[in-house]
């Protein structure tokens, strides 16, 4: 009996051990032929996403291997991935292409369609879009047969992608009976491009991914709508992903879409194209007459020669330059202080003024119509001893000075306030405890306390909270308003930060200085403890000027008042992962023979064939950008110059060059290497660094050439 029992469990034990090896060798097979499954999710919980990216100017860059990725779609990915745990693998290819891999199964998520009943069927919409977008039809600007009358498209070709946008051509050609041919394209390169050589006529171009390149002009709205992250059918666990992750982004920031637009969407051909009030205001004006105050730099201020400087006339030209207007020519003229300043914009004396505090009930309390915010500085309080209670403060502000009596009046209504002719005067009240604090702008404080020995008892105190500055007109000059808010939109906030650096007030704290205020202890004190007195309070007085200018100097060279290095890999940095327009220009410069002027003149004449340089490269190229001195000898422009006015900026460039001539320096020589964005435009940021670097040094050796030198002896010579 037990003999049989032991065998029946042998047996039963065989069987089941058959059955779980079969189990297994299913499970291998299973995992074998189905490897998508097993890459959807490993261990850890990270899902392995495939996601179709093609190029489409600032939605996706970066569409190929290797390539460095930027762009709205992009960002937009990252910031799901980070709530989802989703790993990406690109596939790359033309949108056409991808989007039949996404109905095929072979990639699981493609970005940027437009919703259709139909594609509904086949793909996963989720509730909310990660976009929206207008669609314009555009024609080359020489085109004068196109007009915003539907009937003009007759006979014509349109050029459209396949999709929704064809879906749209064909519902606009039949509700307004055109009889057109629609040519449909697979990809935006293509397309664009059929434009520009003329085999199609017009393009649907969606206003997002408009290039802002010239030649085109966007004429005629036909329609909006919003667009998706898509799911295909074989990965319905993804979508759940989706629809929580961007409930989630939303509810983290609501503004998350149109921060994403401003960033990537600023410049498109729509955006920088003048409408038709603009463009006629452009047909009226042959000039524009803007008032500055004469002393307020960095803002505004007038330089030896009697010219405009600071960022008034940067912002203007910039302006300008992004709206491509050329036939208006801006007209400075400066005044003293800002009452005669509002009196000639009342007067009519001036179109606009600048600056002007960016406030409508300051506005409207002295009769003037604000632009849109240029820059937002802040104010700082000067006081002596203990701080003062701000909201009992007796303040001390100049009398003429309108933008600081306006913030008193807004922020601190019911204190009291001693006017005085000048800022020193202010601070001279404050010292005399006639008043408890004195209003100063906070880039401009360090000009006020750094160059008065008799003010090293004051401190500064930022004011929470910032100002608006921009320019003011009159309420008959909204067209004028208008032209310059559009401009300072797509400049951005961050083109006023970069300009004000090379204009920032700086003083020597001279040994007259201190002399005259403290002329009663230099008589009664013997001449040695003099000196020590002098001694310290020099160093004193330098270390607490090395303090408040810290934040400048610390981007600004001090030799030229250029961006130093620091600066300049700053400014990179803020350029890397954004589109370059096509009229970016880089620019390397290095001057020639400086080791000879040193050795033959003398360092101050060397010295002096930098600043003299530096002063050529500031009065041609920073209307157009932004100048740095990235090393001894070595200088970097980064530019926005239109194309019709590359050569001649450079031709300008080398003549200001060759016309320099100085106390101790007899001329100078400068190489120069510019590559332009729109002749180049396979190349990156990096890669326009470099082959500017290479032209600058080919234009070197074309320079030692002239002159009968070797490269090889170049260095020890020059």
């Amino acid at each position: 009996m037990t003999r049989n029992c032991h065998t029946a469990w042998v047996r039963r034990y065989r069987s089941i051990s058959l059955l779980l090896q079969v189990c297994l060798i299913l499970i291998g097979l299973l995992a074998f032929v189905m490897p998508s499954e097993c890459l959807a999710e490993d261990d850890m919980g990270i899902k392995v996403v495939r996601v179709g990216y093609y190029e489409d100017n600032a939605f996706q860059i970066g569409a190929t291997p290797g390539a460095v990725k930027a762009g709205y779609s992009y960002e937009y990915l990252q910031r799901l991935k980070r709530i989802t745990n989703w790993e990406y693998r690109y596939v790359y290819g033309n949108f056409a292409d991808l989007y039949g891999k996404l109905l095929k199964g072979e990639i699981d998520l493609l970005t940027g369609l437009a919703y259709s009943a139909s594609r509904a069927d086949l793909i996963y919409y989720p509730t909310l879009p990660m976009g929206h977008t207008p669609y314009y039809l555009f024609k080359r600007s020489s085109d004068d047969s196109l007009t915003e009358d539907p009937a003009t498209l007759n006979g014509k070709k349109i050029g459209a992608l396949e999709g929704n946008m064809k879906t749209l051509v064909q519902g606009y050609l039949s509700a307004h009976r055109v009889d057109a041919e629609l040519v449909v394209f697979k990809n935006t390169p293509d397309r664009d491009l059929a434009l520009r050589e003329g085999k199609i006529d017009v393009a649907l171009i969606e206003e997002a991914t408009s290039s802002a390149e010239g030649g085109l002009d966007a004429y005629l709205d036909i329609g909006a709508s919003d667009f998706f992250v898509c799911i295909a059918k074989t990965r319905p666990d993804l979508l759940i992903d989706l629809e929580e992750a961007q409930d989630r982004l939303l509810q983290q920031n609501p503004k998350l879409l149109s921060d994403l637009t401003a960033r990537y969407f600023r410049r498109t051909a729509v955006s920088t194209t003048l409408s038709e009030r603009e463009k006629r205001w452009v047909e009226r004006h042959k000039k524009i007459i803007i008032g500055y105050h004469n002393n307020y730099l960095p803002y505004s201020g007038t330089d030896a020669d009697g010219r405009a400087t600071g960022l008034v006339r940067d912002v203007v030209s910039a302006v300008f330059n992004v709206l491509k207007i050329h036939g208006v020519e801006p007209v400075y003229k400066g005044y003293s202080d800002f009452s005669d300043l509002l009196t000639a914009l009342n007067n009519h004396e001036v179109d606009v003024a600048f600056p002007a505090h960016v406030n409508f009930w300051v506005a409207e309390k002295y009769k003037f119509n604000p632009s849109a915010p240029v820059i937002n500085t802040y104010l700082d309080v000067v006081y002596q001893g203990k701080q003062p209670d701000l909201t009992k403060a007796v303040f001390a502000i100049p009398k003429t000075n309108l933008l600081l009596t306006s913030f008193k009046d807004l922020w601190y209504a019911g204190n009291k306030v001693q006017y005085y002719d000048t800022i020193d005067e202010c601070l001279d009240a404050v010292i005399a405890k006639k008043a408890d604090a004195a209003l100063v702008n906070g880039l401009r404080v360090n000009l006020a306390l750094g160059n008065k020995f008799r003010y090293r008892s004051l401190a500064a105190l930022q004011i929470p909270g910032d100002v608006a500055l921009g320019f003011a007109a009159t309420r008959s000059s909204t067209d004028t308003l208008q032209i310059l808010d559009h401009g300072i939109d797509l400049l951005g906030p961050a083109f006023s930060l970069y300009h004000t650096l090379p204009y920032q007030p700086s003083h020597q704290v001279t040994f007259l200085d201190i002399v005259l205020d403290n002329l009663m202890v230099s008589i009664l004190v013997c001449a040695l403890i003099f000196a020590i007195v002098v001694h310290l309070l020099i160093r004193v007085s330098v270390k607490r000027r090395e303090v408040s200018l810290l934040a400048v100097m610390a981007r600004v060279d001090k030799m030229t008042n250029l961006g130093n290095r620091r600066a300049f890999d700053e400014y990179m940095d803020n350029l890397r992962g954004s589109p370059i327009p096509s009229d970016f220009a880089f620019v390397q410069m290095d001057l020639n023979g400086l080791k000879r002027m040193n050795d033959g003149f003398g360092h101050v004449a060397g010295d002096e064939m930098i600043v003299m340089a530096a002063a050529c490269m500031r009065s041609v190229l920073m209307p157009f950008g932004t100048v740095f001195r990235i090393g001894g000898d070595e200088f970097a422009a980064l530019l926005n110059i239109p194309d019709e006015q590359l050569e001649s900026v450079m031709s300008n460039l080398k003549a200001e060059f060759a016309r320099a001539k100085g106390e101790y320096c007899p001329g100078i020589s400068v190489s120069v290497g510019c590559v332009y964005a729109k002749d180049s435009p396979e190349l990156s940021l990096e890669q326009m660094e470099r082959e500017a670097d290479v032209r600058m040094y080919e234009d070197k050796k074309a320079y030692y050439r002239s002159k009968g030198l070797r490269s090889g002896n170049m260095e020890a010579r020059l």
